[in-house]
């Protein structure tokens, strides 16, 4: 049974038992009041009787046989003037009234002053009066049933409303049930279908404060449902792209270096073709193992590994990667213009050395050559910041965002000349998240700077973990 329905068969339970016992009150003070109305009808009916009877009996003081049939004469016309039936007796005669009528048994002891009673005789209920008077006995009769059946009739009459008043109260409290737990009902399907894939469905607000209350509170929480399953559809887009484009970027040197492979042991290639084909499977052999290093390295910042977190001299960070890029360098024709100052960082040491060789080595990827790099190190008392610029052609403007995705590259046939496969930049990112930080590009026309810049109050890489929960790539 729903909420709203427990709720109107309470309402209309108390409701209805309410009215019937006002109802039953009513009633018992309604037969109250025409019993009594009657009872005094009887009486005073009764007592002009007894009054006329002893007015006739004062005209005949000493003759008995006289006074009695004045008496009876007075019955007589009394009865035919109004209600109620009338007896005379002495002693056991019946001076004036019908024997078969007379329930003498039921009759009161008759007084000198009126004496009245409401009994239940055999033939029926009835009101009866009784006085002695002129040594007579004056008995006065009225059917009770009357009285019954005006009470009953009452009864019925308010019984017939009280009915109606709870066929109207019961409707009442129906669509009051109905309009009070609408919202309920509308949360209740709301979940449904939130549960059903809905996850855009908004509750519109409601006037009672209470329920507004309850609208907003589902209102965020779908909100809240509907991002975090927006960021796990994205995180799955994600991974299924980093999982096509790492098969994508395997499968193609993969599938070269099998078909010369083949045919250096089929003894099928010339001599010189035969050294193109060893210097290829070279060079991509070099470029899958480069390219394995970094998704290694990747990974193990994605599973979460702890690290001791001390000073760091950014200056000596730059120095150590300049000797790791030097070689690359040097072929290029490509001069390196080191930072002029230094700035302490906390944090590991060989992941900032990771960091800000990959940012060298991209520079010099895309520097001309005979061109120069330069390092810069800033430190403003709000944030540090490392960044490499070189004097490239730069990356479209669209292309800025997705610099950090895995495996995307701006020009893929230079990458793959230069053994890139587009992870550098996002071990980069990963390392500056890693240090409460994060990259920003920008293009100078010409030129491109690469930086990566960590606020002074940037929190240990466990707590943004824990608390950011980033997106990964792998």
């Amino acid at each position: 049974m729903k909420l709203w329905q427990k709720n109107f068969l309470a309402a209309v339970t108390v409701s209805l038992a309410t009215l019937f016992l006002v109802c039953a009150a009513l009633i018992v003070q309604n037969n109250r009041r025409i019993f009594e109305a009657a009872r005094l009808s009887a009486e005073q009916r009764f007592l002009s009787v007894v009054s006329a009877v002893e007015t006739s009996a004062a005209l005949y003081p000493t003759d008995v046989q006289a006074r009695q049939a004045a008496m009876a004469r007075a019955l007589s016309v009394s009865s035919a003037l109004g209600d109620g039936s009338f007896f005379l007796t002495t002693g056991d005669t019946l001076l004036y009234g019908s024997r078969a009528d007379f329930p003498l048994a039921a009759f009161p002891e008759a007084e000198e002053t009126p004496v009245c009673a409401y009994v239940d005789a055999e033939n029926g209920a009835a009101f009866l009066c009784a006085v002695e008077t002129a040594d007579c006995r004056v008995y006065g009769v009225w059917d009770g049933e009357s009285i019954r059946a005006e009470g009953r009739k009452t009864a019925l009459g308010m019984g017939i409303t009280v009915l109606g008043a709870a066929g109207l109260l019961a409707a009442a409290l129906y669509a009051l049930s109905r309009r009070m737990f609408r919202p309920l009902a509308a949360l209740e399907k709301g979940a449904r279908e939130i549960a059903a894939g809905q996850y855009q469905l908004r509750l519109p607000p409601d006037r009672t404060q209470d329920v507004n209350a309850l609208a907003r509170s589902f209102n965020e929480m779908a909100q809240s449902v509907e991002g975090h399953i927006a960021a796990l559809e994205a995180e799955n887009e994600r991974q299924r792209r980093f999982v096509r484009d790492l098969a994508h970027e395997m499968k193609t040197p993969m599938t070269a270096m099998m078909g010369y492979s083949d045919l250096m042991l089929a003894g099928k290639v010339e001599a010189d073709e035969r050294q193109e084909a060893c210097r290829y499977i070279s060079q991509q052999s070099r470029r899958l193992n480069e390219l394995s290093q970094k998704l290694m390295e990747l990974a193990r910042l994605e599973q979460g590994e702890t690290w001791e977190k001390t000073p760091v001299s950014l200056a000596g960070v730059l120095r150590a990667a300049a000797e790791t890029a030097g070689p690359m360098l040097q072929k290029k024709g490509v001069s390196l213009l080191p930072p002029e100052g230094d700035a302490v960082l906390p944090g590991d040491e060989t992941l900032l050395c990771a960091l800000a060789t990959n940012l060298l080595t991209n520079a010099c990827k895309y520097s001309p050559a005979g061109g120069a790099v330069r390092c810069d190190i800033r430190d403003d008392g709000r944030e540090t910041v490392l960044s490499v610029t070189d004097q490239g052609p730069g990356v479209p403007e669209e292309a800025l965002s997705m610099l950090t995705e895995a495996f995307f590259m701006v020009d893929k046939a230079r990458a793959r000349r230069e053994n890139g496969a587009g992870v550098g930049l996002t071990l980069c990112e990963r390392i500056a998240r890693l240090h409460g930080g994060r990259m920003r590009f920008e293009n100078l026309r010409p030129g491109f700077r690469a930086a990566a810049i960590f606020p002074k109050n940037a929190e240990s890489a466990q707590d943004l973990q824990l608390r950011d929960n980033p997106d990964t790539t792998m």
